[in-house]
């Protein structure tokens, strides 16, 4: 909510708080409050002209207007609104108050009332609020402009209302009645005032604590200049001064508060110059510190924000070749904002990083035909305009550029301690970009490491492929050369010994061969993400005695037991074909590795909503730190199973078939051998149609 009457916030202050929420927002709580100004004003501005009437209709009792009192006031109350000054912490202070209130007293609330409103309305056209804006906005600015010609009134008249109820002869002199009149006119001058701003405050949605804490500050800095309003009445009031007296001292006054002002702008500006070596000190410290690029960029924000305010301020990274700028940091309002892209090319931003030149705009809306680049959103809640382009060893990295609602709030020394700012955060972000290069470079490096070592294991996979291949080849070219020549040999006798044993050897053989080449494809296949699921309900158990059938022969062979434990029907929903493979893979493992005169267990059961396999033999065991490498393709534990001819494929391909079927897989140590699991889905848990079987692969 703006404070409107110039003596604790200046017009440009309330301003801003206009144009930062309640010009942009359009909502009900929004239009209530601007609807309250128009209230406000409306209302003042309809007592005033009322009291106005009653006192001009009361008869011709009244005392003559001493005009060039008057005259000296609405002077004084111009001269006062320009002469203010800054009272740590970020108070602004000057003479309007006791101006007011002495006026109140000598003039009448009504005279003065009509006094105070020019004073403000040269003010506000000093500081031309409405330029640039038009629709809901200008509206909304003129309902502030409103609201405080009404708060003039209003509390001016509730001021002068208390003072002639309690001095009805309107005399004033040093008795305690007199002053603790004034004192009471002072409560209501402030209670009125203090009551709009906060019903304004509440309709507006800002949180009161944090209004009522500057306005406390303000107060206290108003309570003081009492006695100077006190002594003002007296000096005009005591026959004993002339009012050349009284012009003197008033005079002096304003002498007093120009001296004031100059020292507290000389103040302002030591203080700025501190904080402007400090930044650079502290920007300096940042590169010397190698911080991160995000914490860099923080540094430079809270430092600049220290001695350059504004209500948008972003810094753009550019990379030479690039087509668009990163912003990296952007803060409005106090707000951060997200990352984003904006084109290379538009915009003034733009124009600062390709002319390598700062550009400085006091006014976006009023110099907008003169700009260099059409901004790329002009906004009429951003005036001033500041960017200058940060370079690092004659290359430009981007830029720095604040924005603020006020008009001409940048100059040339500000122009100058940016770009000194942005030099150093410039080597600090090239610094950055060189070592971002060198992660890359070894990074790359690494890579090309993981390639080379990928192509040797695939060197060694294919001759590994050779070998395993070459065994059952030569075994069938073997013995089909033994069959032709013995078939020569006994040409025409239909009984040749041997030849039943030797085409089991063939099959075998060749069988083996078949067998290797699918694991390749299917291998193939789910790396590429499309194993061919016909996703169906299936009954576990006999899938389970199915695959152990096929092995009786190679585990009888080597003396092992095959186990199973489960019965009934076991439904479960998946690829049978596959689920056949991955328990074929599983036994055919267990049946390879398990010593002899062991036991294989095939175990099936419901559990936890689907249907967990457990393949489980007696020994040797994997150790536990290859439980989980195991699956990887190509590996194969150390020890003694290096010696058992394998293509280290099989548990892969289990795992990629089951994860294709979003079913888990593991292996557990038991008691000196290893179990592996899986679990699948029940028919009713996670029913999937036959369609969507190449997505479950894919995701595989």
């Amino acid at each position: 909510m703006p404070r409107g009457r110039g003596h604790g916030q200046p017009w440009r202050r309330w301003a801003k708080i206009a144009r930062m929420s309640i010009l942009s927002d359009r909502r009900p709580l929004a239009r209530g409050f601007v609807g309250f100004n128009y209230l406000v004003g409306v209302t003042g501005l309809a007592v005033l002209t009322a009291a106005t009437l009653l006192r001009f209709g009361s008869g011709p009792g009244q005392r003559p207007p001493d005009l060039e009192l008057h005259f000296a006031f609405l002077a004084l109350f111009v001269l006062a609104r320009w002469l203010r000054f800054e009272v740590p912490p970020n108070i602004t202070a000057s003479l309007v108050v006791p101006l007011q209130l002495a006026a109140v007293l000598l003039l009448g609330p009504v005279p003065t009332a009509w006094l105070v409103l020019p004073a403000f309305l040269i003010e506000v056209v000093r500081e031309r609020p409405l330029q640039g804006l038009e629709g809901w906005r200008l509206r909304a600015m003129i309902g502030i402009i409103a609201f405080n010609l009404g708060m003039e009134a209003l509390i001016t008249l509730a001021a002068g209302a208390c003072w002639l109820a309690l001095r009805p002869d309107g005399a004033f002199d040093t008795s305690p009645e007199a002053l603790f009149a004034l004192v009471a006119t002072f409560v209501v001058f402030k209670g009125v005032n203090e009551l709009l701003m906060v019903t304004g405050i509440w309709l507006r949605g800002v949180e009161l604590p944090r209004y009522l804490v500057g306005a406390r500050t303000t107060v206290v800095i108003e309570t003081l200049s009492l006695p100077l309003a006190a002594l003002l009445v007296l000096l005009r009031e005591s026959p004993e001064l002339s009012r050349v007296g009284f012009y003197l001292f008033v005079g002096a006054l304003v002498l007093a508060a120009v001296v004031v002002r100059s020292l507290t702008h000389t103040r302002v500006d030591l203080e700025r110059r501190v904080r402007e070596i400090e930044t650079v000190s502290d920007v300096g410290r940042a590169i010397s510190l190698d911080m991160g690029l995000e914490r860099l960029l923080q540094t430079v924000y809270e430092r600049c924000s220290a001695i350059l305010p504004s209500g948008h301020f972003y810094i753009a990274i550019w990379n030479e070749g690039d087509a668009s700028l990163r912003i990296a940091l952007e803060v409005i309002d106090g707000e951060r904002q997200e990352p984003h892209d904006l084109p290379l090319g538009e915009g003034l931003t733009s124009h600062v990083i390709q002319s390598r030149r700062a550009l400085l705009v006091g006014d976006l809306i009023g110099e907008r035909e003169s700009l260099p680049a059409e901004p790329v959103v002009v906004d009429s809640t951003n005036r001033s305009w500041l960017g200058v382009p940060m370079i690092a060893r004659g290359e430009v990295v981007g830029a720095i550029v604040l924005q603020h609602e006020n008009a001409d709030q940048y100059d040339e020394n500000d122009l100058r301690v940016l770009d000194t700012v942005a030099s150093q955060a410039a080597i600090s972000i090239m610094n950055a970009r060189l070592h971002r290069e060198a992660l890359n470079a070894l990074r790359i490096e690494a890579e090309n490491r993981e390639l080379k070592a990928l192509n040797a294991k695939k060197s060694d996979f294919v001759n590994m492929v050779s070998h395993q291949f070459r065994t059952p080849l030569n075994a069938v070219i073997g013995y089909t050369n033994l069959l032709l020549e013995r078939a020569r040999r006994v040409e025409g006798e239909p009984d040749v010994p041997d030849l039943e044993r030797h085409l089991d050897t063939v099959h075998g053989e060749s069988r083996r061969l078949a067998q290797m080449v699918e694991e390749l494809l299917n291998l193939s296949r789910i790396r590429a993400g499309h194993l061919p699921l016909t996703l169906q309900t299936f009954d576990v158990n006999a899938v389970v005695r199915e695959t152990l059938v096929a092995h009786e022969l190679l585990a009888a062979e080597r003396g092992l037991s095959l186990v199973i434990e489960g019965a009934g029907v076991l439904p479960a929903r998946g690829d049978s074909n596959f689920i056949r493979q991955v328990l074929g893979n599983l036994v055919a493992n267990a049946v390879k590795y398990a010593p002899e005169d062991s036991t294989v267990t095939v175990r099936s059961r419901s559990e936890g909503g689907g249907v967990l396999v457990e393949v489980e033999d007696e020994g040797p065991g994997v150790p536990p730190e290859d439980l989980e490498r195991i699956f990887d393709e190509f590996y194969r534990a150390p020890g003694e199973t290096l010696d058992k001819p394998g293509t280290g494929l099989g548990l892969s391909i289990c795992r990629g078939i089951l994860e294709a079927h979003s079913s888990p897989c593991w292996a557990e140590r038991r008691g000196g051998g290893t179990a592996f699991c899986f679990r699948l889905p029940a028919p009713g848990a996670a029913d999937t149609s036959e369609r969507d079987a190449p997505a479950a692969a894919a995701g595989g």
